[in-house]
């Protein structure tokens, strides 16, 4: 059956050790022209790593359709769990999914079902040992966990109607979706700006809200950075109702938007609402900002200087 991987889901591949998105196995490939050369170089453990790479090449490539045809093989990991294997491996970048479909193919090929310790040797010895994963260890720490959410997405996809939707599954789901262009957004956050955030928010216990970006005719380049951390917002929106000074033209400051960070310090601009009873409400934004910096919040009236800083050391 022929495969070819739709080129939004090249972010799957670095799950994969083996299956690179080609149309042919290359290791199959590769002994094929040896055998034919009469080359000498294919010596009986080269052709047994080139077999053994071909296999695996096959089985990747099987479950990276399978899970986007949403059939992630539930019953395979259910045997998996089975076997007590949930620790095995945990973080070593291969999903359980796949894990579990190479455990299915190990025991219908003979493997042996009393003792599991013989699958983890075999898997070390044959599949990890050979895996290519330069691809999954490049990634940085924000990429790999939002690659990690688009697979729990697929893998509900396939059996939300046996899967629980919790608040943080559907958390996860949401920034999956703020990145994708067919899903919602009409200006999708910029992946590379919500691993940033990921990584962020993870390292300092923040939760990311996506904030869609507003249409001014003075946008500046931070106005873009749409990632924005729950509970900073909070503080700037909090500051802003608790200090009745800030005002602009006797239209009163009551939205801010994340412009970026800067020294570690979370920078938003402020703006107003237009009041006018006969126009629709109207976003004004202004060259002035609130800095958040841990439990303090304070005023800083040159905000392109700030934006231009976070340019800078972007």
């Amino acid at each position: 059956m022929d495969f070819t991987l739709p080129r939004e889901y090249n972010w799957i591949l670095t799950f994969c050790g083996y299956y690179k998105g080609e149309s042919e196995d290359p290791f199959g490939k590769s002994l094929k022209q040896l055998e034919a050369s009469g080359s000498d170089t294919l010596s009986a453990e080269l052709r047994t790593r080139l077999q053994t790479a071909s296999g695996f090449w096959f089985y990747e490539e099987r479950w990276v359709m399978f899970t986007l045809d949403h059939e992630c093989g539930h019953s395979y990991c259910r045997h998996y769990l089975r076997d007590g294997l949930e620790e095995f491996l945990k973080d070593n970048g291969t999903p359980m999914t796949l894990k579990s479909l190479l455990h299915n193919r190990y025991m219908h090929w003979g493997g042996d079902y009393e003792h599991i310790d013989a699958f983890k040797k075999w898997y070390l010895e044959h599949y990890e040992k050979y895996r290519d994963s330069r691809d999954y260890e490049s990634l940085s720490k924000g990429q790999k966990l939002l690659n990690e959410y688009r697979l729990q997405k697929l893998m509900y996809e396939a059996d939300k109607d046996e899967m629980e939707l919790t608040d943080e599954m559907a958390y996860r789901f949401k920034l999956v979706d703020a990145v994708d262009s067919r899903v919602g957004y009409d200006c999708p956050v910029d992946e590379a700006i919500l691993c940033k955030a990921l990584e962020h928010a993870q390292e300092h216990g923040l939760t990311i809200e996506i904030v869609p970006s507003q249409s001014c005719e003075d946008r500046c380049d931070g106005w873009e950075y749409i990632a924005d951390f729950k509970e900073v917002r909070a503080k700037a929106l909090r500051y802003l109702k608790d200090n009745e000074e800030f005002d602009y033209d006797g239209n009163r400051y009551d939205t801010v938007y994340f412009c970026g960070i800067w020294e570690d310090k979370y920078v938003y601009s402020l703006s107003a609402s237009s009041f006018d009873p006969e126009t629709p409400p109207a976003i004004i934004g202004l060259p002035e900002a609130l800095i958040v910096d841990g439990d303090k919040v304070y005023f800083r009236a040159n905000l392109f200087e700030i934006l231009s800083e976070i340019d800078n050391q972007a």
